[in-house]
């Protein structure tokens, strides 16, 4: 019964935690959005646009590791130390593989980036720049994800989003704090790559 309860509750400070981060960061957006296209000039945030997206994309491909792991550990007994330890560490260890070709293969198309998106000479070092940025956030999500895994397999699902969202509140305020000082792009970048290190 004592366990039933204890569900209960989760599940309502999970969906509570769910819909309170969606409300404060929907509106974030939307007062931020403005603010960052006063700062940049609307090429270069369609730039950014495009490449942000293009990221999001190919972080997909993590081969569905980061929901295996999650399910795995949320399967195994908390007692059961060194299975769970194997578990995490062979996660760990695949994702870094992951994230350091994703690294690699990120830091070759750099190169042929401004071809790809028919990017002008004038924005061509602050998209480049960006995009490295991105690429290095992406590699080492992947990783970091792994922290997000053994928190949801232990049931700690309104921690584990208290600390993403969390975070990610701070990055916006942050990546306004760096367009509005004249870094443009590249302090969105330089956002993003925080949001993702102090989520991991």
């Amino acid at each position: 019964m004592a366990d039933k309860a204890l569900k209960k509750q989760q599940i309502i400070n999970g969906i509570s935690t769910d819909v309170f981060w969606q409300i404060v960061n929907t509106f974030s957006g939307f007062v931020a959005v403005p603010i960052i296209l006063n700062y940049t000039d609307s090429e270069s945030y369609g730039y950014w646009l495009a490449i942000i997206s293009a990221l999001t994309y190919f972080g997909m491909f993590d081969f569905s590791l980061g929901m295996s792991l999650t399910h795995a550990i949320s399967s195994v007994s908390r007692e059961k130390t060194k299975k769970l330890n194997q578990l995490i560490n062979t996660g760990l260890v695949s994702l870094v593989l992951l994230g350091f070709l994703i690294l690699i293969a990120g830091y070759l198309v750099s190169f042929f980036i401004d071809n790809i998106f028919n990017i002008s000479s004038v924005h061509k070092y602050d998209i480049i720049l960006s995009f490295r940025l991105l690429v290095v956030g992406l590699a080492i999500s992947l990783p970091f994800n792994v922290f997000s895994s053994i928190l949801v397999g232990f049931n700690y699902l309104s921690l584990e989003k208290n600390i993403k969202e969390g975070v990610r509140f701070v990055g916006i305020l942050f990546s306004i704090i760096l367009v509005v000082s004249g870094f443009g792009v590249i302090g969105l970048a330089i956002a993003n790559l925080f949001t993702i290190v102090c989520t991991g």
